[in-house]
């Protein structure tokens, strides 16, 4: 017997998380559950098999990571304590500042992946 597959079942987008410091990760995995699939990013090479980065600079050594995670055909969010950190913003790239209080922060990520959702849909 076959399983009809049910069209009403959205798939969740892979969105890996760079927070070297755990926070933001759980702040997205715990606030921001519709659509999305949230992992963190454990010594990771590239940023191949996910829809989307969202990349938390806690300290300025980190920015050469960024090289590694960044792919211009995927939604980049760089979160930093003065917004975008010197790096030039690219088309694809959301910068939000963490300097500001934790619910703008948070606001303004739902308002991102709020936005990302119909651009993400297979």
């Amino acid at each position: 017997m076959i399983t009809p597959i049910n069209a009403n079942k959205i798939m969740k987008k892979k969105v890996l998380v760079y927070d070297s410091e755990v926070g933001y990760y759980n702040l997205l995995k715990n606030n921001i559950k519709d659509g999305f699939e949230f992992d963190i990013c454990n010594g990771c090479a590239n940023s191949k098999g996910f829809d989307a980065v969202a990349f938390f600079m806690h300290d300025k050594i980190e920015a050469l990571d960024i090289a590694r995670l960044y792919s211009n055909d995927k939604p980049f969010i760089l979160a930093a304590d003065n917004g975008h950190a010197g790096i030039k913003q690219e088309e694809n790239m959301y910068v939000i500042n963490t300097s500001l209080p934790h619910d703008d922060i948070l606001k303004m990520l739902k308002g991102i992946f709020n936005e990302l959702q119909p651009q993400m849909q297979v």
